[in-house]
């Protein structure tokens, strides 16, 4: 099965199944990252693929496909981020490298730009992802990991 995102309507289409979805960051753009004044001696930095100190862009436009599916059964697990099963995209999100300080903290851009990999589609607790694809209903996402099989296509569009 192969499913399509258009960003802009707010869902994505699956065998003829409208699934509502977003993929909503917190980063230095829309001022929402770092949140340490709202969470004193946090450090909020966002790793990406490799470990690196990054800012998350939302889901990049293309076309991607399933490479397989990582089961997070426990409700309870960083609080239910990724549960019931996180399914794993080829998608590659090219987003801005960032310095800490002594403290770990963010202090500015370095300049580069890398790969992020570490991208997919999931349920969580949290309206906020690191650039995923955010399933609204746990019922959906379930029903996606039923349905789709490794090596299907998702396009995104915007």
């Amino acid at each position: 099965m192969n499913i399509t995102w258009k960003k802009s309507d707010g869902y994505l289409l699956a065998d003829n199944k409208q699934i509502r979805c977003w993929s909503k960051v917190r980063n230095e753009i829309n001022g929402l990252r770092p949140r340490n004044p709202l969470h004193p001696g946090t450090t909020d930095v966002y790793l990406a693929t490799g470990d690196i100190p990054a800012m998350p862009r939302p889901y990049p436009v293309g076309e991607w496909q399933i490479l397989g599916f990582k089961e997070h059964p426990d409700p309870t697990e960083d609080n239910g981020y990724l549960y019931p099963v996180f399914i794993k995209t080829d998608a590659i999100n090219n987003v801005p490298e960032w310095e800490l300080d002594a403290n770990g903290f963010y202090l500015k851009p370095t300049g580069n730009i890398i790969e992020d990999k570490d991208n997919g589609l999931h349920f969580s607790s949290c309206d906020w992802t690191d650039g995923c694809v955010r399933i609204a209903t746990e019922e959906d996402v379930r029903w996606l990991w039923q349905n789709l099989s490794v090596g299907d296509l998702f396009t995104v569009t915007e």
